[in-house]
């Protein structure tokens, strides 16, 4: 592709056509990895500044930034692709970081357990509900660790609540048992 620009060419500032809808479609597709972090017009804006950014570094400039020229808009596309790719890929290990920092009640699990224990639906549950629904209240955190993975196996979500509630996973499904009782 030559860079010289005649009257009816488009300016080189705008974003080509086919860049502009594979950009368009791909953060529709993938806009649930930063949801809750920022809007899908923000993601769309830094669609944009990847491609002007790639478009800068690769093409407009080549030389300033010692790459080698692209003469292929195909060339150009692909590594526009990858920057977006990296760039949505940052920004959702940003959301997890941020979700992580951030506490996500007001309430301490300290402040509900009153209510909890004298619930009429946890004082008529099954022994091992109640084991389970009161370790949860005592320790939430733990419910959001990370499963463990011995012998090449993930936990299952029955081991680590039975874990919780110091039960047998062998006896119990508390999975289901909650399930069951709720519904």
């Amino acid at each position: 592709m030559k860079k010289t620009q005649s009257s009816n060419q488009k300016s080189t500032l705008e974003m080509d056509g086919g860049a502009r809808k594979w950009m368009y479609k791909y953060i529709h597709k993938n806009y649930w990895k930063v949801a809750g972090f920022m809007e899908f017009e923000d993601l769309l804006q830094e669609g944009y500044l990847c491609y002007y950014a790639t478009k800068d570094r690769y093409y407009d400039n080549a030389e300033k930034y010692n790459n080698v020229p692209v003469e292929n808009i195909n060339h150009l596309m692909t590594l526009f692709q990858r920057s977006l790719f990296s760039q949505i890929v940052d920004l959702a290990k940003k959301r997890t970081k941020f979700a992580a920092e951030t506490p996500s009640d007001d309430l301490s699990s300290s402040d509900l357990l009153p209510a909890v224990e004298d619930s009429t639906i946890i004082a008529h549950a099954p022994e091992p509900i109640q084991k389970i629904l009161r370790a949860l209240m005592n320790k939430p955190e733990e419910l959001r660790k990370s499963y463990a993975i011995k012998q090449g196996r993930r936990e299952t979500t029955n081991e680590r609540l039975c874990a919780l509630a110091n039960l047998d996973a062998t006896r119990y499904n508390l999975p289901q048992m909650i399930r069951d009782y709720l519904v």
